[in-house]
């Protein structure tokens, strides 16, 4: 099940994490494969610069999920060269908030926060009640239940 980590480290920073990748390679577990489409619907009604194909939030990646997918990394490549992430179809889960801007998934948050203006509207504009709530780390929350 996802999670939304959140920190104090910087002040309150929100991080999402996948249970698993998503994309061409990836077990695509339902809940990861929500939230990456909702993720990519966002940024493309706001952004309007990448994907042929609109997308709709899904629990099945397809096809369109897996072009969106790439033609979002190629975006994010063209607009920032960023040099370590790598363009191969799939959103793979962090694993360390360290590497968040190596990975796509962390191009997804941080395009999102951007169309989003800060955690709070990100949060509300979720579906569903507001996750269900455990304590990890101290200083960190885990939220999960998309």
């Amino acid at each position: 099940m996802p999670k939304l980590l959140i920190t104090r480290r910087t002040g309150w920073n929100i991080f999402i994490e996948l249970d698993g990748a998503v994309g061409k390679r990836g077990p695509n577990y339902a809940d990861d494969v929500l939230v990456v489409s909702l993720m990519l619907a966002k940024i493309q009604r706001a952004v309007r610069t990448f994907g042929s194909t609109p997308v709709l939030p899904t629990r099945v990646c397809d096809g369109k999920i897996q072009k969106a997918i790439e033609e979002f990394q190629q975006y994010i490549q063209k607009r920032y060269q960023p040099p370590r992430m790598v363009c191969d179809g799939v959103v793979d889960p962090v694993g360390n908030a360290l590497d968040y801007t190596e990975r796509t998934l962390g191009w997804l948050h941080n395009e999102v926060m951007d169309q989003s203006k800060g955690n709070n509207t990100f949060i509300k504009e979720w579906p569903g009640s507001l996750f269900d709530m455990s304590v990890a780390g101290g200083a960190s929350k885990i939220f999960t239940k998309f």
